[in-house]
């Protein structure tokens, strides 16, 4: 089977099982929200692609009685900038932060990444680069992040970088065995 291009050749069935890893990470790092983007195919510098978004029942809940449409599906696909993305890509993948609550991290933060995650009053993110290929060929070809209301202790942030490597980076991970059948995957090469 041919592997797809980013975006183009994103299918509904793969956003369906996209948001199936996303719930999984969601019910294990206790997260409100977790979104996913990968990178645009053919391309080495990063170019962040909106495929998956979930949210915590009591999220879903809220923006049902708001009547907002479900975030997943409604930037499905969309290719808007994000710093957190650049951020990722520029520090190798590693788990990082972003606290929307600090005046240097918001002030970094561009006007359409002021949406969704506010409205849901997502505060505090932590985030880590997707590795794809093998050996001399490892890239970071996308982001996984899990968002919280307020930063959580230390404790919890050891624990969530723990879950998020293992989805994202482990040789393990279905979520990356998938990405690595389905999709032609872009971004930067890795420096072993």
């Amino acid at each position: 089977m041919a592997k797809v291009k980013i975006p183009g050749g994103i299918t509904a069935e793969d956003f369906l099982t996209i948001s199936k890893h996303l719930r999984g990470v969601l019910k294990e790092t206790n997260a409100k929200q977790v979104v996913l983007r990968l990178n645009e195919t053919g391309k080495d510098e990063p170019a962040p692609v909106f495929v998956g978004w979930v949210e915590d029942p009591e999220l879903t809940e809220e923006r049902l009685e708001k009547n907002e449409p479900d975030p997943g599906l409604f930037r499905f696909a969309d290719t808007t900038p994000s710093t957190t993305y650049d951020k990722c890509f520029r520090n190798g993948g590693d788990p990082n932060e972003r606290n929307w609550k600090l005046p240097s991290h918001l002030k970094e933060r561009k006007p359409k990444e002021l949406g969704q995650a506010s409205k849901a009053g997502v505060n505090y993110l932590r985030f880590i680069g997707i590795i794809g290929g093998d050996g001399n060929a490892r890239r970071c070809v996308g982001i996984l992040s899990a968002g919280f209301s307020e930063k959580p202790d230390d404790f919890t942030i050891e624990k969530v970088d723990k879950i998020l490597k293992r989805w994202a980076q482990s040789s393990s991970s279905e979520l990356v065995a998938f990405f690595k059948g389905t999709f032609e995957l872009g971004g930067p090469a890795l420096k072993n």
